[in-house]
């Protein structure tokens, strides 16, 4: 009997179910209408998401470089104390000295070493290689040793003696305060030793105008690697983009400034490094200390 029961509630109430009303459909509206609305995909084309990016990380990057330019000017300090304290100077030829004065202040310090001078020769240098007036790119400007230095071929014949007797020539001209030979190689041809370097002069040069160009959507896109997006593309961003673009281009003439100040640093910082590099093969041809920096 309870069975029954219970059974006859359990139809009743699907019975109910079954029958009960619709709930009302507003008016002026559709069915499809009020089905809740799928998530909605992405608003932003990845396109516009990287040019974004690209213009915020710029700013950033430019803003430091303004921030860093004390940095530069006392790095740059410190490379001219490092070109006195090397010696660097000292050894590099004069402005306006002439092949044969040069030759002639060798030939005097290879007697004073005891050297028997067969021949030795210093040639003119070649024009140097322009330094062009503007650069672009990422990378900082990257010089040629004939850029920086007017090399003076060296060719010397000696009657005799060794690698040690070379280096003996090279303390020699520099107890004279002559230019330093930077050796290249020695070899021995018959009775003779035949050493082969050259002298370095100091070419002035001006460092190329790191240019900077205001920043544009077309640029950003590249440096991303995307196709440049259309402006109506940015939708809702197209107000940041604008913005980000107007604070980078506010900052131009302080960006230029400090680029400025960082090519002369970056340019005493590669002369030094060619001077280094030449000083370091002496040391390898003589296996010696005689590169002095």
């Amino acid at each position: 009997m309870k069975k029954g029961l219970s059974s006859a509630i359990a139809c009743l109430a699907i019975a109910s179910a079954c029958s009960a009303p619709a709930e009302p459909v507003p008016a002026g509206t559709t069915e499809e209408a009020v089905q809740p609305a799928a998530a909605p995909p992405s608003l932003i084309d990845p396109r516009v998401a990287e040019v974004l990016a690209a213009a915020k990380k710029r700013l950033v990057a430019d803003r430091a470089l303004i921030e860093n330019r004390l940095g530069y000017e006392r790095a740059l300090e410190r490379q001219r104390r490092q070109r006195v304290d090397s010696g660097m100077q000292a050894r590099l030829v004069p402005p306006g000295k002439r092949p044969e004065a040069l030759a002639e202040a060798l030939r005097k310090a290879a007697e004073d070493a005891a050297l028997i001078v067969v021949a030795l020769k210093v040639e003119a240098p070649a024009p140097p290689t322009p330094v062009p007036a503007e650069h672009r790119g990422d990378a900082p400007y990257a010089y040629t040793s004939e850029q920086l230095f007017a090399s003076h071929a060296l060719t010397a014949h000696f009657g005799g003696g060794d690698d040690k007797a070379v280096g003996t020539w090279l303390a020699a001209v520099e107890r004279a305060g002559a230019p330093l030979p930077f050796i290249d190689a020695i070899a021995r041809e018959g009775d003779e030793l035949v050493v082969r370097g050259r002298l370095l002069g100091e070419i002035e040069v001006v460092p190329p105008r790191h240019v900077i160009a205001p920043l544009t959507i077309e640029a950003l896109a590249a440096g991303a690697g995307v196709e440049a997006p259309p402006r109506e593309a940015f939708g809702a961003e197209r107000e940041t983009i604008d913005r980000l673009i107007a604070e980078h281009t506010a900052l131009l003439q302080e960006i230029d400034q400090a680029m400025a100040t960082l090519g002369v640093s970056h340019l005493e910082a590669e002369r030094f490094r060619l001077y280094a590099r030449a000083a370091d093969r002496i040391d390898e041809v003589l296996g010696t200390g005689h590169g002095g920096h």
